[in-house]
């Protein structure tokens, strides 16, 4: 059985394609338990790290300014993690390919085939449904019997959401459980277009996430051309008509 390493990623975003590892943590634990050796390193993304990662890890690009980038440690990186499996949470859909593409970037080929995971995230998803069904019964102590049909998940929502207002102090009443749900600075209802704390509209996704629509007007036009909703489409004619 190989060592298995945990990892975890803070990054400048969640686009695996674009986005940059900023700091790497990993605990590797030998196969019978004797043996851990741990690694977390800093590293400079060369790209800016966006406010909103900021704000979640507390890496600023002051803190990383002059450290190596990915590059620089690719190689020892490599050696430490080959030949082994992965654990960690949420690491097969953002954690591994995240750092898969920086390896890539680098012309090394990582993870190696036969690689085995262990996430915390996939079995927690799927041992614990976040389904209706999964609601009702944890905040009703009841089954749903009429899964699936329009009606009975009408009827078992409604019984939730009451039974959630008893369960939380902060959402006793409708007014407090309609506030814990809105997106104050959303302009669109799938929430692609923001208002930042200077109040000024600027994308929430992707490469240009956090620049201007106004600003960004190529960007903002070939969104109207390409697969977003038509309210998000018709918010984006507004803001560029003013």
């Amino acid at each position: 059985m190989k060592p298995i390493i945990t990892l975890d990623t803070e990054t400048t975003g969640t686009d695996v394609a674009i986005d940059r590892v900023i700091q790497l943590a990993c605990m590797k634990v030998s196969f019978d338990g004797t043996a851990t050796v741990t690694k977390n390193i800093l590293i400079n993304p060369g790209i800016p790290i966006p406010k909103q990662a900021t704000e979640i890890h507390g890496i600023t690009d002051e803190k990383v300014a002059g450290l190596p980038g990915f590059s620089q440690y690719a190689k020892a990186l490599f050696e430490f993690l080959k030949d082994s499996d992965y654990a960690g949470f949420n690491l097969i859909q953002f954690d591994v390919p995240i750092l898969s593409e920086e390896f890539a970037r680098c012309g090394i080929e990582w993870p190696l085939p036969g690689t085995k995971y262990y996430d915390a995230f996939h079995v927690f998803r799927e041992k614990q449904k976040r389904d209706l069904a999964a609601a009702l019964f944890f905040y009703c102590g009841v089954a749903h019997s009429e899964a699936h049909d329009a009606m009975g998940d009408v009827k078992a929502t409604w019984e939730v959401i009451k039974a959630q207002m008893d369960w939380y102090d902060d959402i006793r009443d409708f007014p407090e459980y309609a506030k814990f749900c809105e997106n104050p600075k959303a302009l669109d209802l799938a929430g692609k277009i923001v208002l930042n704390d200077e109040g000024i509209a600027v994308f929430s996704f992707g490469k240009n996430e956090g620049l201007s629509v106004k600003g960004n007007r190529r960007y903002a036009e070939w969104m109207l051309t390409a697969n977003f909703s038509t309210n998000t489409k018709n918010i984006i004619r507004t803001l560029l008509s003013k």
